[in-house]
């Protein structure tokens, strides 16, 4: 699709005004736009216009000759853009031709989504990408059109998974930490890392100087009117006053600087993951021994992003403590991914949109191969075995692989449940149905990759 893609973009680049077909500003010049050359024939019909109605007007006939001639040059001009435009045009359609040579009409079903009950359920299955999408109004609209009834706790669940990921890209931790912990029984089940994931981040976050959300920042008073902390670089941990280390909520309200506030909050939010993850416990309380002790200051950056730059910690911090100050090993480039997966197991719901995996494997080389395919085969006469089976294996990235599913290599029919795969006591698996073509009825034949020799009753069925 690559080179699909490459050709569009020089359609875009040869759209009439929209860009100049030389990245040179000199080029640009003698090679205006379209919309530039209008605007400079409407400029030059102005210039006209007064120069005739002026009080010392000049010789009619040599204004209007340099007029056409403005014309005839803008004329020029825009037909060597619109020239342009239908060549990148015409190499994109050929592009696409190449791309996908053969329609799709002898290999689509016609037949597939003519019945009321298939067609109801591509509608269910297109108004489940709406939603997961957060396309509401789209959704209520489709849902209207093809009268669908909407439910509103599978409505709720969407909005919920919406809302906490988009918390969670803005900094705000709270609400996917709120429903990890009212799921706790269920994460401990899957021994799921959520939880403790996300209270590393916060930890990380206010060690590294972040202003959390809802928290009131500390240290206010020691702020110039321009609201930038004149302490920050200053204040040590030394200074602080006793009541510092009260326990609970108020040591998190109480501490000033960046690592009395981490060493409240693991305090407080890693106990109960001391048997499942000491050492990470360990690594992140022995991290806060490196970093420098500093009141945050929110004139660093807005509320919910990190106000300190981490890039000025790292120097302080050993190699070995380095990747806990990772954006993409802690943070929300690894934590939104994590909850989407829990929360979508722990509600039953398909963790990616049905229909874009559908397109994504179609549009990605599944469909021009059944195209080619069928085509080889027609020319030489052969049909489908099985109509419900491809006669080609089509790859697909592990991340889009659902089911494990067993291919025979000596048949190359899956395996199903009236033809399971069968371990010999080689430890080479075939097919039910092979084995018995085999063994001829007599129950002895030899594997066909090792001399071994093997019995029908000692094979043992294979569960994936």
């Amino acid at each position: 699709m690559e080179a699909v893609q490459k050709s569009l973009e020089q359609v875009a680049k040869r759209a009439p005004g929209l860009h100049s077909s030389s990245s040179s500003a000199k080029a640009a010049a003698t090679t205006p736009t379209v919309h530039d050359s209008i605007d400079r024939l409407i400029a030059r019909i102005e210039s006209a216009k007064a120069t005739l109605s002026s009080t010392s007007p000049a010789d009619p006939g040599v204004v209007v000759a340099e007029l056409k001639a403005s014309v005839e040059s803008a004329q020029k001009s825009i037909l060597d853009r619109q020239k342009e435009f239908h060549a990148a045009l015409g190499k994109a359609t050929k592009t696409l031709d190449k791309k996908f040579p053969i329609p799709i009409d002898g290999v689509a079903d016609p037949a597939l989504f003519s019945s009321s009950e298939a067609q109801a359920a591509l509608e269910r299955v297109v108004l489940n990408h709406l939603q997961r999408t957060g396309d509401w109004d789209t959704a209520l609209k489709f849902a209207g059109e093809a009268g669908l009834a909407l439910s509103s706790e599978t409505e709720r669940l969407y909005v919920q998974l919406h809302n906490v990921t988009a918390a969670m890209g803005s900094g705000d931790l709270r609400p996917a930490i709120q429903w990890a912990q009212e799921n706790r029984p269920f994460l401990e089940l899957r021994k799921s890392a959520l939880e403790f994931a996300l209270h590393r981040s916060q930890f990380i976050r206010i060690a590294a100087g972040t202003i959390l959300p809802g928290s009131d920042g500390g240290g206010a008073e020691n702020r110039d009117p321009d609201g930038e902390n004149v302490e920050m670089l200053s204040a040590s941990i030394d200074a602080l006053p006793a009541a510092a280390l009260a326990p609970s909520n108020a040591v998190v309200a109480m501490a000033r600087t960046n690592v009395e506030q981490a060493l409240a909050y693991g305090r407080e939010h890693f106990k109960p993951f001391r048997t499942t993850h000491l050492s990470e416990i360990q690594r992140l309380f022995t991290l806060l021994a490196f970093l420098p002790a500093f009141l945050p200051a929110p004139a660093y950056g807005p509320e919910g992003v990190d106000s300190v730059p981490v890039e000025h910690l790292i120097p302080t911090v050993p190699l070995i403590y380095r990747p806990l100050l990772d954006f993409k090993l802690v943070h929300a480039p690894l934590l939104e991914p994590l909850f989407k997966l829990e929360f979508c197991a722990r509600h039953r719901i398909a963790k990616e949109a049905p229909l874009a995996i559908g397109v994504e494997v179609g549009a990605g080389g599944a469909l021009n191969r059944i195209i080619k395919v069928k085509a080889v085969m027609k020319e030489s006469g052969n049909e489908w075995s099985q109509a419900d089976e491809l006669p080609i294996e089509i790859p697909l990235p592990n991340r889009l692989r659902f089911h494990s599913i067993f291919a025979c290599p000596v048949s190359k029919e899956q395996g199903t449940e009236e033809n399971p795969p069968m371990m010999l006591a080689c430890g080479h698996v075939l097919c039910l149905e092979t084995l018995n073509r085999l063994a001829k009825g007599n129950g002895r034949f030899k594997c066909p990759y090792c001399p071994t020799e093997s019995y029908v009753n000692q094979a043992i069925r294979v569960y994936f």
